[in-house]
């Protein structure tokens, strides 16, 4: 199954304030996305919420919203630990 992945305009802010070191790799687990839930990836779902979960890179923390009949990931934040789930 093959999921196309899209951020939403927060996502893309957080994106382009990290260092770009980081910002590469995290752009790059999110490319490896597309083949979830099949994914080897840090991927939990959030408690409370419903098809949201999240994936861990390191220190920091994406959160999505899977569309299962669309196929579509939405990238809502990206962020430290610290802050990711305010």
């Amino acid at each position: 199954m093959s999921f196309s992945v899209r951020l939403s305009e927060r996502a893309a802010r957080d994106v382009r304030k990290l260092p770009h070191d980081v910002r590469k790799r995290i752009l790059l687990k999110l490319s490896e996305l597309r083949g979830f839930p099949d994914a080897h990836l840090d991927v939990i779902p959030v408690a409370g919420e419903s098809d949201t979960y999240r994936l861990r890179v390191g220190k920091y923390r994406a959160i999505f919203v899977v569309f299962w009949d669309a196929k579509t990931i939405v990238v809502t934040r990206v962020s430290k630990r610290s802050v990711a789930y305010r």
